[in-house]
């Protein structure tokens, strides 16, 4: 019965540990691509104040 509930145990872990690393994975991948976009917005306004 304990090494039942051992495992359980061990797989809530296991399940955390997946579902965190997915969530930081997901985080630094929107970062990633808004800190993107952002460069791309200001490069097309210092572009545009270049031309005037």
């Amino acid at each position: 019965m304990r090494h039942q509930e051992n495992f359980q145990d061990l797989r809530k872990k296991l399940f955390v540990f997946l579902l965190s690393g997915m969530v930081a994975l997901l985080l630094h991948m929107w970062i990633h691509q808004s800190s993107e976009h952002v460069r791309i917005v200001s490069t097309e306004r210092f572009i545009g104040e270049q031309l005037e």
